[in-house]
């Protein structure tokens, strides 16, 4: 073979290369197309901010078709993603079914809200273009090394939604009169909604537009989910995986004894957790969206004239599902759920989704393993349940039936004076169950007795079951504490339940959570009382239900000053992610000490 001939060759051969190198025509139009569609979310983000799109038709209508045009870019997105995975067309839609989930709810919202898809697919280009700038600026080898704890973490998942809630309810897009909402008023709406508390100092459902409304109805979801997905997923972001020691602190945030480290090492005990708790939350949710839709078709329950057509009923039955089943205690009428007091099949579902989402995911996680085909022999099935399920289902049944009666013995020619005899025993039934967790009310709460205000504040106070959508200082911290106290008084050193010794470490972390949630209370309610004008009973109300995420209002939260809202806003952060878990996150819980002090006994009491 000559000199040409070997030259010629080289040259063949590196024109191939160059040609390999090039970029093909598709990634070309790949990157051009995602340039535009960051170009279209800067406009929106101008267009949205510096005017008022209900008076600007024709910007209105360009920002639905940059919003359009982001929604194309995602689906165009997702498709490839698809065509470049391996195997069946059903294995890789299974592979990508997160992403084509999401499409599809980016679909619904365009045909009825495009505003809001355009918002959604924004934020599907927004975030891992976020995420990969933050590990530019610090670098990975910086990331590797943080180490979070799940508290910290779950304290900066929370505070990082808020942040961003608070941001998008001052947009002109989130109002009605296109004016956006102040920051104080943003702020605590955004915290009520993600700590499921459903203290409003505006109406949500004439204040709010619609994709304001979408906003608090994201923040209860967002919130509802858990603390575990949020504090797990944080991690894994910053982290890049879940080592072992943060797993093994996830019993701190409301893991209990089902849910051990050790079930959780592994990748896929984490993802059957998330799915686990994913498809129970979105179970109860569409059932209750169904069952209400069904009640508003047949006539069964009326509604206000704005939702009395068939968008607006799936929309009003979407949001009270929502709102119902996560503890938020978001209506979109102004005087909650007082127009249904005399409905029995609206109270039901309420009080349904209300339990189902206050018990925890891990008691209906284990309710749904156990054989129910045992359910006749009722001694049998309550045998092969869980401590911890026991302690939560008995002390929740105990609650809510000492609640009805007292309610019902003070309240009955009080506030329930004007309803029939009925109506007032599924009145008394309905607010003892609401009153623990979810702030939704059937009779006005400004009109309750003495008496019945001390109840309020005590079901506030001690809340939901632990690993729920509710809040508050949970039921089996209240059960084992009460537990603790007989034990004194009967002379034993240990601490039984249902023929169980609770360990001593979780007893003093009982009595810890108790005393710290008190010490929070009364250090906002002190702040209240010398900031606020207004009577000191009606602020301990709306302090005690800020803190126990509930919702329940005598009327405080309209009238307060801005420090007023941001005090409450902070308690209301801490109130969801649980005192013990703010103090955790800045301590170590390992006494590394190699000694101890001698033991020396003292009177107390």
């Amino acid at each position: 073979m000559g000199p040409e001939v070997e030259q010629k060759m080289s040259g063949e051969s590196l024109e191939i290369e160059r040609q390999a190198l090039r970029p093909s025509w598709w990634f070309q139009a790949a990157r051009l197309m995602g340039a535009l569609i960051w170009v279209a979310i800067i406009a929106i983000m101008f267009l949205e901010a510096s005017f008022d799109l209900s008076q600007r038709v024709d910007l209105r209508q360009a920002v639905i078709a940059l919003d359009a045009f982001i929604f194309i870019g995602l689906l165009t997105r997702t498709l490839a993603g698809l065509w470049r995975l391996n195997g069946a067309w059903w294995q890789r839609a299974k592979t990508a079914r997160a992403s084509i989930v999401y499409v599809a709810l980016c679909l619904l919202c365009l045909t009825w809200a495009p505003r809001v898809a355009g918002a959604l697919a924004s934020g599907a280009f927004a975030l891992p273009a976020l995420e990969s700038l933050f590990r530019r600026i610090l670098g990975d080898e910086f990331i590797s090394r943080i180490q979070l704890k799940p508290s910290q973490s779950l304290l900066l998942s929370f505070g990082m939604i808020i942040v961003l809630g608070t941001g998008l309810l001052m947009l002109p897009a989130a109002t009605q009169d296109g004016q956006g909402t102040n920051f104080y008023d943003a702020l605590f709406t955004m915290a009520s909604a993600v700590s499921q508390t459903g203290l409003t100092v505006q109406d949500t459902g004439s204040y709010f537009s619609a994709f304001g409304q979408i906003l608090v109805l994201i923040g209860m979801q967002i919130g509802g989910i858990g603390i575990m997905i949020l504090s797990a997923a944080f991690a894994a972001l910053v982290g890049g995986r879940m080592p072992s020691r943060q797993t093994a602190g996830l019993g701190d945030l409301g893991a209990t004894e089902g849910m051990t480290a050790q079930s959780l090492s592994k990748e896929e005990d984490l993802q059957w957790l998330f799915g686990s708790i994913a498809k129970t939350t979105l179970w109860f949710e569409g059932l209750g969206v169904l069952v209400l839709y069904l009640l508003w078709l047949t006539g069964i329950m009326a509604l206000p004239d704005e939702f009395n057509n068939p968008g607006g009923a799936l929309w009003w039955s979407v949001f009270h599902a929502v709102s119902g089943f996560c503890q938020g205690g978001f209506t979109l009428t102004p005087d909650s759920l007082m127009g249904w007091v005399s409905n029995p099949a609206v109270n039901l579902v309420f009080i349904i989704l209300i339990t189902a989402g206050g018990l925890g995911f891990y008691v209906t996680g284990d309710l749904g393993r156990s054989d129910w085909t045992e359910i006749r022999s009722p001694r049998r099935f309550w045998k092969r349940l869980q401590l911890h399920t026991k302690i939560v289902l008995s002390t929740s049944l105990i609650m809510n039936v000492v609640g009805a009666l007292v309610y019902l013995f003070f309240e009955y020619d009080h506030s329930l004076a004007d309803l029939e005899p009925g109506t007032k025993v599924m009145a008394a039934v309905f607010q003892a169950v609401t009153m623990r967790c979810a702030g939704f009310n059937t009779v006005p709460m400004s009109a309750l007795a003495a008496p019945t205000i001390l109840l309020a504040l005590v079901w506030m106070f001690v809340g939901s079951g632990p690993g729920s959508t509710g809040g508050g200082v949970r039921v089996s911290t209240a059960c084992v504490s009460v537990a603790a106290l007989r034990a004194m008084v009967n002379g034993r050193k240990e601490v039984e339940l249902f023929g169980y010794t609770i360990p001593q470490g979780t007893v003093y972390k009982g009595i810890s959570v108790i005393f710290v949630s008190l010490l929070f209370v009364s250090v906002v309610l002190i702040l209240l009382a010398a900031n606020e004008n207004q009577p000191f009973e009606v602020l301990a109300f709306e302090v005690v239900s800020a803190f126990g995420t509930v919702g329940l209002s005598m009327g405080a939260s309209s009238n307060l000053t801005e420090v007023g809202k941001l005090l409450l806003a902070i308690l209301m952060f801490f109130g969801r992610v649980g005192p013990l878990t703010v103090a955790l996150a800045f301590a170590e819980k390992v006494d590394k000490r190699r000694y101890r002090y001698a033991e020396e006994p003292i009177d107390v009491g």
